[in-house]
């Protein structure tokens, strides 16, 4: 039995190595996402009647269980929604480069960091 190495062939090679595929799929499940959380806290009180709770709680995670961990396994932390609007703004995404900057050191950590004497 002779191994092969899936990024050989040049269609998958051009799909992992494209970053516009991650961030579309990445804004799709953010927009999902939020329309889930809109969903369930202006939706109906009612289990049954509300997208958001048949929607996670019967849908996603049959889904979540069945296929994408056991088919994708660490594919899916790929495409998570949770982290993607922390990321953005610690990268300067969204507020710009300015807001991500790094915070001043005060006291006497900033002393020793400078390279100064205690």
């Amino acid at each position: 039995m002779s191994r092969s190495e899936i990024s050989r062939h040049p269609a998958v090679k051009g799909l992992l190595t494209n970053r516009a595929l991650q961030v579309g799929l990445l804004g799709m499940m953010l927009l999902g996402y939020i329309f889930a959380i809109l969903a369930g806290l202006l939706g109906t009180p009612v289990g049954n009647h509300n997208f958001a709770i048949v929607f996670v709680w019967i849908a996603w995670w049959a889904l979540l269980i069945l296929l994408l961990v056991p088919l994708f396994g660490r594919g899916w932390c790929a495409i998570c929604p949770i982290p993607v609007p922390g990321e953005w703004l610690q990268r300067g995404a969204i507020l710009g480069p300015s807001a991500a900057a790094p915070v001043r050191r005060v006291g006497a950590g900033a002393r020793r960091a400078r390279g100064c004497p205690r």
